[in-house]
């Protein structure tokens, strides 16, 4: 007899749950050095926001699902490791845009490719059929996610904010990763994690 709906959304969810766990237990692929960034996962996940192209405060903190303040305090931290500046406006200079360095765009590539070369591993195995197979799944996983994004979240994401180009907009839904900063489950301690503000 066919599987409810309810049943396949919770093998959906266990499956999501057990390719997560192999894809960050797995080490990096041959020839990948794993780097030694020494960043909370909050940061992480600040960097990879950037990576879209500069953000207000405002998007960060509801990124992060964080307070204001709380935000501002881990930008500082990568304000001060050189990763991350922050730029006025030229229409308002009241309003401060938060964006990546050079040093920061390196970091956040460079991990990017470490992520990817694990997911190419993890589906080495698979036949160009089997793989086609997946891939139809997942466009339509992809857009049912879109669909269902509030909308102040999707235009936050998608860079519609100052000082994005569409060029950008369109390199965040093409090259964004989905998830990069879980990786950073590796080394991360709760310790680490309630420093950033993020834990009671």
């Amino acid at each position: 007899m066919p599987l409810s709906k309810e049943q396949l959304t919770e093998r959906f969810v266990e499956l999501v749950e057990g390719i997560n766990q192999q894809f960050h237990s797995r080490p990096p692929g041959e020839g990948v050095e794993w780097p030694e960034l020494e960043l909370t996962m909050p940061q992480m996940r600040i960097l990879c926001l950037l990576r879209q192209g500069p953000q207000r405060m405002g998007n960060i903190a509801g990124d992060l699902g964080s307070s204001l303040s709380s935000a501002t305090s881990i930008v500082e931290r990568l304000v001060e490791k050189g990763l991350v500046e922050r730029v006025p406006v030229p229409e308002d200079r009241r309003v401060v845009l938060c964006r990546l360095t050079g040093k920061g765009t390196g970091e956040v590539e460079r991990f990017w490719r470490i992520e990817r070369q694990s997911i190419v591993e993890m589906v080495k195995p698979l036949t160009a059929a089997q793989l086609q197979t997946v891939v139809q799944a997942l466009e339509l996983l992809y857009q049912s996610a879109v669909s269902n994004q509030p909308s102040e979240f999707s235009t936050a994401q998608s860079g519609a904010g100052p000082g994005l180009t569409a060029d950008n907009q369109q390199s965040a839904v093409s090259r964004q990763p989905s998830a990069p900063t879980t990786s950073l489950g590796r080394g991360l301690t709760a310790d680490r994690l309630k420093a950033d503000g993020l834990t009671p």
